[in-house]
């Protein structure tokens, strides 16, 4: 019985650190890659668990939704809400990580 155990435990595990690899180390370096590839500087950032504003109602399991506070070259202040990855499966790196804005 504990041949069954095994190959749950080893799938399982592979989906849980590839998870746990996208949210600690892709998505920042996705965020971080969009903010300079656009002259922004990134003031305040804030990972939104239930209110994801324009992207409340579409937002998948796989996907992350961010509040930001960002400065531009000439110093203007802007409030956007972005959304990093995909709904069905976690990207493997950031120059893959589709990334979606919506500026306030």
């Amino acid at each position: 019985m504990a041949w069954l155990v095994w190959p749950f435990l080893c799938i399982w595990a592979w989906a849980f650190f590839t998870v746990l690899y996208f949210n600690r180390v892709i998505v920042p370096a996705a965020l971080s890659q969009w903010s300079q590839d656009n002259g922004q500087q990134i003031m305040q950032q804030k990972l939104t668990l239930f209110f994801r504003g324009p992207f409340a109602w579409n937002t998948g399991g796989f996907q992350v939704v961010y509040r930001l506070t960002l400065r531009d070259r000439d110093w203007h202040t802007r409030r956007a809400w972005i959304r990093l990855g995909r709904g069905w499966w976690p990207s493997r790196s950031a120059e893959t990580c589709p990334i979606e804005v919506h500026w306030d």
